[in-house]
């Protein structure tokens, strides 16, 4: 039998984020090492809070003699009340990546 997975509702803080409503504060924190020609990713941390942060800067970096590290916070769920409080904006139309195909790929 199959199951209908509907989509969880997305909402814009205006300030950037695109959030869910969850049962607390989840945000992401990841490092990245960034050179001309690549980026690796140090390491990624997820934190959930009680209370939100408040986030001055979405991301920090830091330059060295051959490469910048970044530091990336994400803000992943908030509670639905704290939403409905600050007034977020409801995504109606959120884009899904679709697959592509080849049309000229030989069957």
């Amino acid at each position: 039998m199959l199951s209908i997975k509907s989509e969880p509702a997305v909402y814009s803080t205006g300030t950037g984020y695109y959030i869910t409503a969850g049962l607390y504060f989840l945000y992401e924190i990841s490092i990245y090492r960034i050179f001309k020609d690549r980026a690796e990713c140090l390491g990624s941390k997820f934190y959930k809070l009680k209370n939100p942060l408040n986030i001055k800067k979405k991301a920090l970096y830091k330059r060295t003699s051959n490469c910048v590290y970044g530091k990336f916070i994400d803000w992943i769920t908030a509670p639905e009340d704290y939403i409905l409080n600050n007034n977020f904006k409801l995504i109606e139309n959120v884009r899904t990546r679709k697959n592509s195909r080849n049309k000229n790929r030989q069957k």
